[in-house]
């Protein structure tokens, strides 16, 4: 159900949204809090959203990470891929990727993980590194293992 309040904005309430256009297909938002810190990100139709200040990045080695109170939330969210914005930069990186490649890190402020820079496309660009992420499962063949 989307709501509307006074002003006539989509969604306050329910976390719910036209995107402000009456004839779009519905779009459905998800809050992501961090203790103590309140909402840190936003879930999209899929796409988890963080905007980051510069300072936020890591060094070394470059890349973004996540607190894992943040992935957890991402994960019941079913997010399907992350973007952080980031001084007029878009950084986006497919959440298998992200689960596959992230490695833990703790510097002082909780568990997180990081997943280094060359994963990431900037911009739309293709990233350095593309990694080939395989599934899980898979069909068997019919006679595999049966010997005739």
């Amino acid at each position: 159900m989307i709501e509307r309040t006074k002003a006539g904005a989509v969604g306050a309430a329910t976390g719910q949204g036209q995107g402000g256009r009456p004839n779009s297909p519905a779009a459905h938002y998800t809050s992501i809090r961090l203790r103590g810190k309140g909402v840190v990100m936003l879930v999209c139709n899929g796409v988890g959203v963080r905007r980051a200040k510069p300072g936020e990045m890591l060094r070394r080695p470059p890349g973004w990470s996540f607190h894992t109170e943040v992935l957890e939330q991402l994960e019941a969210a079913g997010v399907r891929c992350l973007q952080v914005e980031c001084e007029g930069h878009t950084y986006t990186t497919p959440w298998a990727t992200f689960v596959a490649f992230s490695v833990p890190l703790e510097r002082g402020f909780g568990p997180q993980r990081f997943l280094p820079l060359a994963y990431w496309s900037v911009d739309g660009a293709a990233p350095e590194r593309q990694p080939q992420v395989s599934p899980t499962w898979g069909q068997l063949t019919l006679f595999e293992g049966v010997r005739l």
